[in-house]
């Protein structure tokens, strides 16, 4: 530590140059009582950040010390696996589906497991337990959420960056060679009965790079909602509620300036919305009826 001498310093520039730098103090201090000498105070003292007294071979023992008792209480606190090793954590909601409710805490990844800790375990799975993974999204509510294929069941998380989520647990999953299965949209449905399902082309809406498109996937009829899976990006690009629908036809495909006929939905959303589906005429005459009769009320 070179020593240097400032007139002008602030407590700014102090601070600056204890953490960057370093101070040396060497002092002789004498206290004295009615003129008579009773206590001297020899004092040499070095104040620096951490990293500057690492760099200058001070204090190695004292950081390592500290640093392993940290680790100790983190690992006292969670209740971790002989053997489990902690990769990485991200902040996550999971839907307690008892409860009705969503329960935040930080979702750890380990070399054995996934759970979600808040004083608590709130979720936990085995990585090989994990058999499937997308991103859907609920048109309705206009909301991402992740599920989970874990055995016979199904659960869902959310984040406020969806798809960091994703890759977060998708790649911890991945790391230990475990491969997810191609997605199907079964596992989805949380226990709805699927009651028909075929390929269908969409119109998936205009965004900021591309006008309206067709795209194709396939579409699922179920006990509740109407589904349709995207194949390419494999993931749910639409969630219609069956009792949100209102309507239900096939009409000519005239806004698109195509002669094929569409099957045209409307359902409430933030206001009245329509979305339109293709195939042959047959198949979307089989889905009228279909949807029909899934209704609550007859269109």
């Amino acid at each position: 530590m070179e020593p240097t001498r400032e007139r002008n310093a602030t407590l700014v520039d102090l601070l600056d140059r204890v953490l960057d730098k370093g101070l040396i103090i060497n002092a002789d201090i004498i206290i004295s009582l009615a003129g008579i000498p009773l206590i001297g105070v020899n004092l040499k003292a070095a104040i620096a950040g951490i990293e500057t007294m690492l760099e200058y071979g001070m204090m190695q023992e004292w950081d390592e010390t500290i640093r392993a008792i940290s680790r100790k209480e983190i690992k006292e606190k969670l209740p971790l696996l002989e053997g489990e090793k902690i990769s990485g954590k991200m902040f996550a909601s999971y839907f307690y589906a008892e409860g009705d409710t969503w329960r935040a805490g930080w979702l750890y990844n380990t070399n054995k497991r996934i759970f979600l800790f808040r004083d608590e375990i709130l979720f936990e799975t085995a990585l090989e337990k994990i058999k499937g993974l997308v991103i859907a999204e609920d048109i309705v509510d206009k909301r991402k959420e992740i599920y989970l294929e874990i055995e016979n069941q199904v659960v869902k998380f959310h984040a406020k960056n969806i798809f960091l989520l994703k890759d977060f647990i998708k790649g911890q999953i991945e790391k230990f060679g475990i491969i997810l299965k191609k997605t199907d949209v079964q596992f989805l449905i949380e226990g709805q009965e699927i009651i028909h399902s075929d390929k269908m082309w969409y119109m998936a809406p205009a965004d900021k790079a591309f006008d309206k498109t067709w795209q194709p996937g396939q579409l699922y009829l179920a006990a509740k909602d109407l589904y349709w899976y995207n194949s390419f990006d494999e993931k749910i690009m639409l969630t219609i509620p069956i009792n949100k629908i209102m309507e239900v036809k096939i009409e000519e495909e005239k806004p698109y300036n195509a002669n094929n006929k569409v099957l045209a939905v409307s359902y409430a959303g933030s206001s009245k919305e329509t979305t339109f589906f293709s195939n042959s005429e047959e198949i979307l005459e089989k889905w009228e009826n279909l949807i029909k009769k899934a209704m609550p009320i007859a269109a």
